[in-house]
């Protein structure tokens, strides 16, 4: 995998492992009537999540990355670039299939000279292709073999991503990483605070503050694939958590993630269009290179 496309599957699964970090653990189960316990809906939130078949995500990213660490980021050293480069305007757009081991995901970094990346994941093959200012006009989908996905201690079906720095046949299970979070951090993984009432994507949500352990964050960022430059430290503000009033699914999260070493990032991430029918498909054969 190159340089260029670790970043982008990196971010999807680094996301994923954030959602992760604020939920914990239990069952599903909508109520007719608002909660007011904020552990019970951060709870509940998990279990949706878990539960759910499909979901359709939308992330922007602003703030910046200092040029210097982007190299050791992604696992290719220095990129000859100096000062802090601006990530206003990327984004990260998909469909999760997990009951299909399914998904499609589409990263623009709009700053980063207009580079971009695709991943498809689709009939237990993962296709990647990236969009740089050197990349030629019909550039071809690189084909990798996906290795079995994680295991789901409840059996849920999993949805599988190409980890970003380890062999070609790693893979991350979106649920099993949950699962694995669940039995590493437990109960003591976060604390929330329930703000009030707001509206996500037309519907009605709960607004929580989740304060994450900066250990735990560590954690999420091991698991998701991404090397650290040594000696790096970070601050994360209290993460805002948005939960659907019907159904109990997040509905949106944001992070802030800050680092003199990294920079300052901040993600909004927003979920929508949970168990709708998605079709995703290999590309064709003659979009996928050779070999």
């Amino acid at each position: 995998m190159t340089r260029f496309q670790r970043p982008a599957v990196a971010i999807g699964a680094l996301l994923f492992a954030f959602v992760v970090t604020a939920c914990n653990g239990g069952s599903a189960t909508p109520s007719p009537t608002l909660l007011t316990d904020p552990g019970q809906i951060v709870t509940l939130s998990f279990a949706s999540l878990e539960a759910s078949t499909t979901l359709h995500m939308d992330a922007t990213i602003s703030g910046s990355v200092k040029a210097g660490a982007i190299g050791a980021l992604v696992g290719v050293g220095s990129i000859g670039l100096l000062g802090d480069i601006k990530l206003a305007g990327s984004t990260l757009i998909g469909d999760v299939d997990l009951a299909h081991q399914a998904l499609h995901l589409t990263a623009a970094f709009p700053s980063l000279f207009g580079s971009g990346a695709e991943v498809i994941v689709a009939d237990g093959y993962a296709y990647t292709k990236t969009k740089t200012p050197l990349s030629a006009a019909d550039e071809k989908y690189k084909k990798l073999k996906v290795a079995a996905s994680l295991p789901a201690s409840s059996g849920a079906p999993s949805a599988v991503l190409p980890a970003p720095s380890t062999a070609p046949e790693a893979t991350f299970s979106f649920v099993g990483l949950l699962h694995r979070f669940d039995s590493q951090v437990g109960s003591a993984a976060a604390t929330a605070v329930l703000i009030g009432q707001e509206t996500v994507d037309g519907r009605a949500a709960y607004h929580l503050a989740v304060t994450v352990p900066v250990d735990v964050v560590s954690q999420a960022i091991g698991v998701a694939g991404v090397t650290l430059p040594g000696g790096t430290s970070i601050d994360v503000t209290p993460v805002d958590l948005w939960v659907y009033d019907d159904g109990l699914a997040p509905a949106r999260i944001q992070v802030n993630v800050s680092s003199s070493t990294i920079g300052n990032v901040a993600v909004s991430l927003t979920f929508t269009r949970y168990n709708q029918p998605v079709a995703i498909q290999a590309p064709p054969d003659d979009q996928v290179a050779a070999g």
